[in-house]
């Protein structure tokens, strides 16, 4: 997924999404070359656990599917 994706599904802005990749909030991030992107499989399972309460999401998440 691309920042964009990613800070679209969140409902927060690029900044945001760039302060969390940076301190290692978001599980499956990964740089290629300058650009960020996120592991769409790592990503969905993190709002699925976070959902459950198992963990603490850094950002409140909608109950939207994203795929």
């Amino acid at each position: 997924m691309t920042v964009d994706e990613v800070a679209e599904f969140l409902r927060c802005s690029r900044e945001t999404l760039y302060r969390l990749l940076n301190k290692g909030e978001i599980p499956g991030a990964f740089r290629v070359g300058s650009d960020w992107r996120v592991s769409a499989d790592q990503f969905e399972e993190y709002i699925r656990q976070s959902q459950r309460g198992h963990t603490t999401p850094s950002v409140s998440s909608p109950g939207k599917n994203l795929k």
